[in-house]
């Protein structure tokens, strides 16, 4: 029951970060005539991952599918069974 209530709250925390960044595109088509003085970066140390964008829907996208992915591999691993 435990790992069905984990996997709703991240398929929430996800389909949230995606539809935030959705509303982040929008907003960044529809205002942002400058592109270069709103330009965000995000920064992963360990292996060196590094997102730069000026449209920070671009960012919450890939944070959350990073976090899906690692949700994936890690938390609930999908295996073959024969």
């Amino acid at each position: 029951m435990s790992s069905k209530i984990i996997f709703v709250i991240v398929v929430l925390l996800v389909s949230a970060g995606i539809y935030f960044s959705w509303l982040q595109f929008i907003k960044g088509l529809r205002t942002d005539k400058d592109r270069s003085s709103t330009e965000t970066t995000f920064e992963a140390s360990a292996s060196g991952v590094k997102v730069s964008s000026p449209v920070l829907g671009v960012i919450i996208l890939v944070i959350s599918l990073a976090f899906f992915y690692l949700y994936l591999v890690y938390v609930y691993p999908i295996e073959e069974i024969l």
